[in-house]
């Protein structure tokens, strides 16, 4: 009775650790990017990276150079977390077909997602892309500022057991919903 006991306190130690260092990387996440650039989430045992700075050009999927300042920073926040795996979510306005909005999201999300593969964030096998088109819009598509809140790019993060980071710390850990 006493050693199940003892195991309970330690899964309860075990778990507030895994919730402080998701806070931590949540703070840092937080800091690292301007309110231009992007917002950080937190969802259960992910982190949302909300890009709100990658400007695609119209009708197409080519990275811009003004948005690699701002992916690095992502890819900072992938390893920091340790990430087990990335999710990489596209998004469109309204403007043009259902189709055309649902194949141009799709690639716009596989072109982040291969930006993170090339720079070595995270491996082919832990990474993820789906395209929304239109489908989950944040503002009305009615008006020019909200058609561009809508064109978006969300990373979805999430990372489980630690390991360690650069700076000596362990940041990588089992994430649980606070």
């Amino acid at each position: 009775d006493q050693s199940s006991k003892l195991a309970e306190t330690g899964a309860e130690k075990a778990r507030l650790e895994r919730d402080r260092r998701f806070n931590q990387a949540f703070e840092d996440a937080t800091a690292s990017f301007s309110k231009d650039e992007a917002e950080v989430y937190r969802r259960g045992d992910q982190l949302i990276v909300r890009l709100k700075a990658m400007k695609f050009p119209t009708g197409s999927a080519n990275i811009p150079a003004s948005s690699l300042n701002v992916l690095g920073k992502v890819k900072d926040v992938i390893a920091e977390m340790g990430a087990d795996q990335v999710v990489v979510e596209g998004h469109t306005d309204s403007t043009g077909s259902e189709r055309r909005n649902q194949e141009l999201s799709e690639k716009r999300a596989n072109a982040v997602a291969k930006y993170f593969v090339a720079a070595d964030a995270v491996p082919q096998n832990e990474i993820e892309f789906r395209g929304f088109g239109d489908t989950r819009p944040l503002a009305s598509n009615k008006t020019a500022a909200g058609r561009a809140t809508n064109r978006r790019v969300d990373v979805l993060i999430t990372a489980s057991g630690p390991v360690e980071n650069p700076r000596g710390q362990a940041t990588r850990s089992s994430m649980s919903s606070a």
